[in-house]
């Protein structure tokens, strides 16, 4: 296409360069001749073939310079393409070379079926029981952090165990503990909706009310704490809560493990 457009190029320069030598007088035009010995004959310099109009050539000029950015602009294109399949190709002999190497291992093992197997490592069968050991042991020992994985893993995997909703508080008390109430609040509201009936989920609710005034939503805190106060009224989170609905601008507590220390000295033992 490019070498097509330099070939059409070259012809209107041509053409634009001979226009002139071919223009024929008007008296040509009209079959008459001279003879240059006859003095009647004499043509002045006022009768000569009048110049090319300027007008005409510079608009053909135009057309010309248009077409040449046209060319260029094609010529240029082609470049980038040939950049972009240059690339491509590039990369798929990279994805060639790496599949070749795969299937080139897996003919080997083929090959040598006895030097290909390699021992099954031993697997670590966790149950409940070994999560909640894990777990309790971390807790014991103050190691908040170790002991959230062993917590959650329990409650997901074994949502009908009776420790799985004493996983779920913990893990909540164990975000708040570090400073994640937003986290917090989501393991809080897991314990709320799947053990609704359970008697740890008002501390559930009350873990709620707090991680929801640590994040400064004062309105929804207010009213967790009086859910507290409507479902257990009785229990120690019901207590806690009274004690903070009835300051102006209550702080929250910094530690729910600190909170209710009784019940997790009792839950760990």
């Amino acid at each position: 296409m490019i070498f097509a457009n330099f070939r059409s190029l070259a012809c209107v320069l041509g053409s634009a360069l001979f226009v002139l030598p071919a223009c024929k007088t008007t008296r040509e035009l009209h079959g008459q001749t001279r003879d240059d010995s006859d003095p009647t004959n004499v043509v002045t310099e006022t009768e000569q073939a009048p110049a090319a109009v300027p007008g005409a050539t510079a608009g053909r000029l135009d057309d010309v310079q248009r077409e040449l950015t046209v060319t260029q602009g094609e010529l240029e294109n082609v470049r980038v393409l040939s950049q972009r399949e240059k690339e491509a190709l590039n990369a798929r002999i990279t994805g060639l070379e790496a599949e070749n190497a795969v299937l080139k291992a897996d003919l080997e093992k083929l090959k040598n079926p006895a030097q290909s197997v390699e021992p099954a490592p031993e697997v670590h069968k966790k149950t409940a029981a070994t999560l909640w050991e894990s777990a309790r042991r971390g807790l014991k020992e103050g190691k908040v952090q170790d002991s959230l994985a062993p917590l959650l893993d329990l409650a997901k995997r074994f949502p009908k165990d009776a420790r799985a909703p004493v996983a779920l508080v913990l893990a909540g008390m164990a975000h708040y503990r570090l400073g994640e109430p937003k986290d917090a609040a989501v393991v809080f509201n897991q314990a709320i909706d799947k053990f609704p009936k359970r008697k740890e989920t008002g501390l559930a609710w009350f873990g709620q009310a707090a991680s929801l005034g640590k994040m400064g939503n004062d309105e929804d805190a207010r009213l967790f704490f009086e859910e507290v106060l409507k479902r257990y009224p009785k229990s120690t989170e019901a207590r806690e809560a009274r004690r903070l609905l009835g300051k102006k601008k209550a702080k929250m507590p910094a530690d729910l493990f600190a909170v209710f220390s009784p019940w997790v000295s009792a839950t760990l033992k």
